[in-house]
Order: C-alpha cells, then structure tokens, then sequence
C-alpha cells in the first residue's frame, strides 16, 4: 500500500510507560487500553450508520495502527471533506482517550505513506518531522507542522481570520 501527498497524525499517550512499571499497572493498562483501542476502532475509524439511515457513513481513516503507546492516523486523500473528518475523528479520540485518563499529545502534517500488511510494518517521509514535534510538547493536544497549516485551517474554518476565532474553536493559534 502506497499512499501519496496525505495527513498524517502521530500521537502519544503521556505517562504510558509509569502506568505499566508493576504487574498490576500492566495489567490494568493493557485491559483499558485494549478497550480503548477496540472502541477508536469501532466508532472512529469505521464510524456506524445512525439508525434508518440508508447510507454507511465513510470511515474517517484511510489507515490508524496502535503501536505501544502510539497511534499512527493517515488521511483519505487530500480535500476539504477528508481534511475535516480526518481532524474532528483525531480531536474525538484525543476526547475519548483523555475522559478515560490516557491523554494524547501529536502532530499532525502532510506526507506519503507506505505500509506491507504482511510484514507488518509502515513508513512515511512525515514520521521524523511528527515525532519531533511530539516530543517538545508538554501538554496533551495535537499541533499542526506548518506543512498542514493552511489545508487544515482552511477545510474546517474557511477564510476566518486567527484573530476572529472563538474559545469553541476546534483550532486555536500557538
């Protein structure tokens, strides 16, 4: 699978390695986080029709692998619509997994992807450029690199000036 010119969120649950120090803490976080992992995949990835509607509705990720304590999310390719399922299914994981005490910091930038599901591995040009970023932040959120800026900005605020945004904004300048 090779996938060109897309989004690319990299994000990391703060404090997984203190959780699982003890038999009972690896224990505990394994069961919550397979609980967690199951949910993200069940209404994030592959969201389910609302009752009586004829239409499944799209997933919102061409792509999401769990790996230790990092989630990788990749973009269906890039438009307005993909750009904004792709951020507000990213900001309700980070929702979900903070209501449940796993809070999530990452990056989310443009890059290609490419995955061999038999070898179980995956790459991007846009890993280093996310981790990175990830590390210098002591906060849970998720910023933009600058490479995302404008697509992202745009698709979910039209042309709103950074001064005109409001405190229920999904963005806000940093």
């Amino acid at each position: 699978m090779y996938l060109e010119h897309r989004l690319i969120a990299m994000l990391d649950v703060l404090g997984f390695s203190d959780r699982i120090q003890t038999r009972e803490g690896l224990e505990v976080t394994t069961a919550k986080y397979a609980d967690l992992i199951a949910c993200a995949k069940g209404h994030m990835f592959s969201p389910k029709a609302v009752p009586g509607s004829p239409n499944q509705p799209e997933p919102n990720f061409e792509y999401g692998q769990f790996v230790f304590d990092t989630l990788v999310l990749v973009s269906y390719p890039l438009d307005i619509k993909s750009a904004y399922r792709f951020v507000f299914a990213t900001t309700l994981l980070m929702e979900m997994f903070f209501a449940e005490k796993f809070p999530l910091r990452g990056s989310i930038g443009i890059g290609d992807f490419s995955a061999d599901e038999v070898a179980q591995i995956f790459l991007s040009n846009a890993f280093k450029r996310l981790r990175f970023d990830e590390e210098h932040q002591q906060w849970t959120g998720c910023t933009l690199l600058p490479e995302a800026d404008e697509l992202v900005v745009s698709s979910l605020l039209g042309n709103v000036a950074p001064d005109q945004l409001g405190k229920s904004s999904p963005l806000h300048r940093y």
